[in-house]
């Protein structure tokens, strides 16, 4: 789905007309703010609405695109591709699977954990993606219905992956309250802006969007008007 564009008075209320649309919730979506909008003279004269583009987070929330029933069979399937991607690579590790969230878990043990996780996870990422690409071609050349997700994590880095950025927006959203000014995060991952989303995303005192393209797409956080 690449997205719908949608206007509205303000943001706020072209947001809710967008979820309502698409029949999602805030934190399922990403939206880029096309136009802010700014009111006329006497607000009739020169205004312009405001205009953003909405898309669905991942495939996930996709139409048509459930996820599979996680049977034995997928967490073998999980557990071999993974081991045989780190013996590729050259690192020595155990692989343990697990089920949580309707989600795969492998937690690698390795005395390389570090070099895994890389610079704020990228490397742990990178090979998250791999493994998921690999995962779905195999189901669909067996014409297995539904998808997998699988979450690659090493050194328990997820978890305090997610306090840490929990605590940041805490922080950034105190800050767009008390001084009113935007606050511009780094680039992140649809991993992380998703942790950000679910910590500050339902405060009504702020619109938190997901704005910018590819891997420089990061989180905004404004005071509402």
């Amino acid at each position: 789905m690449k997205g719908i564009e949608v206007e509205g008075k303000t943001v706020e209320e072209a947001i809710e007309t967008a979820l309502k649309q698409l029949g999602v919730k805030k934190e399922e979506v990403e939206i880029d703010i096309v136009n802010e909008g700014k009111m006329g003279l006497f607000g009739l004269m020169g205004a312009s609405p405001a205009k953003i583009k909405v898309c669905l987070k991942n495939k996930e929330a996709v139409p048509g695109q459930r996820p599979a029933e996680i049977s034995p069979e997928h967490e073998k399937m999980v557990k071999d591709v993974v081991s045989e991607l780190l013996r590729l690579t050259g690192v020595s590790a155990e692989v343990n699977i697990s089920v949580a969230g309707g989600r795969l878990l492998a937690e690698i043990n390795s005395p390389d954990g570090a070099l895994l996780i890389g610079k704020r996870g990228q490397t742990l990422d990178a090979l998250q993606f791999i493994v998921n690409l690999i995962i779905n071609r195999q189901l669909s050349q067996k014409a297995q219905a539904g998808r997998l997700v699988v979450v690659l994590d090493t050194e328990n880095y997820r978890h305090k992956r997610e306090i840490a950025l929990e605590n940041l927006a805490k922080n950034i959203a105190d800050r767009v309250k008390q001084t009113g000014d935007k606050q511009e995060m780094e680039p992140m991952s649809p991993q992380d802006r998703r942790v950000i989303h679910l910590a500050i995303g339902d405060d009504p005192e702020l619109n938190v969007n997901s704005e910018g393209e590819g891997i420089y797409r990061k989180i905004v956080v404004r005071r509402k008007r």
